[in-house]
């Protein structure tokens, strides 16, 4: 038992070592498969059978039910791994905002082809912005950095725009039948210049036709999931705002992993909790 032991201590020392060297050289992109070296998976694989091992020989006790969590956890967690790296299917696509346009797959860069196995389309997509921000240019009229009062002009809870010593200007004000305005003059002050508008979140509504339709709708970090594809909105054609930018994945691995990692962090707090309550016991 104990040479088991001293092999997984061993082998985990050389993972580390090779982990800290992938990380440097992942930083400078000279191996993008680095990950994918035999001798590393080789590791991977000799690690988890000795993990096996380790728990098959282990007599069983209520007491080290830390210990069991940690390494079942630990061996779960790097088996599907495995299974994710090989089962994973992945892509990042654009899709045009149109309803009656429906893809059921799309090409990858490899030159594959994931299929869903139903359709989808994108019905309306939709941008949330933050409060707009002003310039405050003297009444020179030139909108240079020389002829700037206060580079930057917020909307306050009371719906104002504070200009300090040049006194405020109601939101009101500013807003137009188009929305706020691009440029408002304050009398015996200068100009307000409105600045590019910054995203706060954005919208899509998409379609699924599988037999039935369903219409979901995705944001920034709220995925759906239909079938085992989980869809995530990345981004936009913030030029012409005719296409939205989709991530696509399949993991069949995903739950295991999730039960793996918390039953390592669950184990490890147990473990250490009992450590700290012998010492206790000690003093």
């Amino acid at each position: 038992m104990k040479r088991y032991l001293q092999a997984s201590v061993l082998i985990m020392a050389l993972i580390g070592i090779f982990l800290t060297l992938g990380s440097l050289i992942a930083s400078f992109g000279a191996w993008k498969n680095y990950y994918q070296f035999p001798l590393f998976i080789a590791m991977i694989v000799a690690f988890t059978v000795v993990l096996i091992i380790c728990l098959v020989r282990f007599r069983f006790s209520f007491k080290k039910i830390g210990f069991y969590l940690c390494h079942v956890g630990l061996c779960i967690t790097v088996i599907f791994s495995f299974v994710s790296w090989i089962f994973l299917k992945d892509s990042t696509f654009s899709i045009p905002i149109d309803p009656n346009t429906y893809y059921r797959e799309v090409a990858q860069e490899d030159g594959s082809v994931l299929d869903f196995g139903f359709q989808i389309s994108l019905a309306a997509f939709d941008v949330e912005t933050y409060l707009p921000t002003y310039c405050l240019y003297d009444e020179s009229g030139e909108m240079t950095p020389e002829h700037v009062l206060i580079e930057t002009v917020s909307q306050n809870r009371k719906g104002m725009y504070d200009m300090g010593k040049y006194g405020t200007v109601a939101a009101d004000q500013l807003q137009a039948s188009y929305g706020y305005a691009a440029v408002y003059k304050v009398e015996g002050v200068g100009l307000l210049v409105k600045q590019e508008e910054a995203d706060k979140n954005y919208y899509a509504e998409l379609h699924i036709q599988d037999g039935e339709e369903h219409t979901v709708t995705l944001s920034v970090n709220k995925p759906y999931t239909y079938r085992g594809w989980k869809f995530y909105l990345m981004g936009y054609d913030e030029a012409h705002g005719q296409y939205v930018d989709l991530y696509v994945k399949k993991d069949p691995a995903n739950i295991p992993l999730a039960i793996g990692i918390w039953m390592t962090l669950v184990g490890t707090f147990v473990e250490c909790f009992h450590l700290f309550e012998r010492k206790g016991a000690e003093q």
